[in-house]
């Protein structure tokens, strides 16, 4: 599966997101597939801090994470940075 909308429902995306979460073990959970990395990275970072009670978030100093949103930004308030 190359590219696939996410607004929309396919037989494919159907089957591959059944497959992962039987491989995975996860059988009631859900798939989101996104376009990017960086989309993937901010709905992680959104995701957890949905349901975390823990304040920060960890990254490497001077590295790329993503080009927009909370982690685009990794402000002090919410990121822990280190140098390698």
């Amino acid at each position: 599966m190359i590219h696939s909308g996410y607004c929309y429902q396919n037989p494919v995306v159907n089957s591959t997101a059944k497959k992962i979460l039987e491989i995975t073990g996860i059988e009631s959970g859900k798939c989101v597939f996104l376009s990017s990395g960086s989309e993937s990275v901010e709905y992680s970072v959104k995701l957890v801090k949905s349901f975390s009670e823990k304040p920060y978030f960890l990254t490497m100093s001077n590295c790329y994470l993503s080009a927009y949103g909370i982690s685009g930004e990794r402000s002090d308030k919410d990121w822990v940075h280190f140098e390698e």
